[in-house]
């Protein structure tokens, strides 16, 4: 438990701050916070890689299952565009070792979760039901009222 306390350290005054950055947190499960530093550090480790194909790669969402063995993580591309959708995705799943590596040693994790790269289809999925209320509102308005 002191490596933990001691990373919180490396935050420095941001921890202080911003409550959702102290650590421990009481009545948080240790899956949320391990999760948080999962996704802080995938942040970090994507910026290190060279590939061209992760550049425009970010991370949305990180779930660990309970016993922390297995995390999915939720990625999206900066400028979605098919062609980059599957070029990121070929790139993050050949990365995962190097990544898993990476993760190891800065969480100090007693076993390092197997990652798994999900495309985050969230933001088309809104702008798609964004688009059907505005028709769904052309369409009312259009429509002369026949209550009378």
């Amino acid at each position: 438990m002191s490596r933990r306390r001691n990373k919180g350290a490396r935050r420095g005054a941001a921890a202080d701050l911003i409550p959702g950055l102290a650590l421990p947190e009481r009545g948080v499960p240790r899956r949320v916070r391990v999760e948080r530093e999962l996704h802080q550090e995938l942040v970090l480790a994507l910026g290190g890689l060279r590939d061209p194909r992760i550049a425009v790669a970010s991370i949305t969402r990180v779930q660990l299952t309970d016993d922390l063995s297995y995390a999915r993580v939720w990625v999206r591309a900066g400028i979605a565009g098919d062609g980059e959708r599957v070029g990121m995705m070929r790139a993050l799943k050949a990365a995962t070792g190097r990544l898993r590596g990476q993760l190891g040693t800065a969480l100090q994790l007693r076993k390092t979760p197997q990652l798994r790269f999900i495309y985050d289809e969230g933001i088309e999925a809104a702008e798609r039901v964004e688009a059907l209320l505005g028709e769904i509102r052309a369409e009312e308005t259009a429509r002369p009222d026949n209550d009378e």
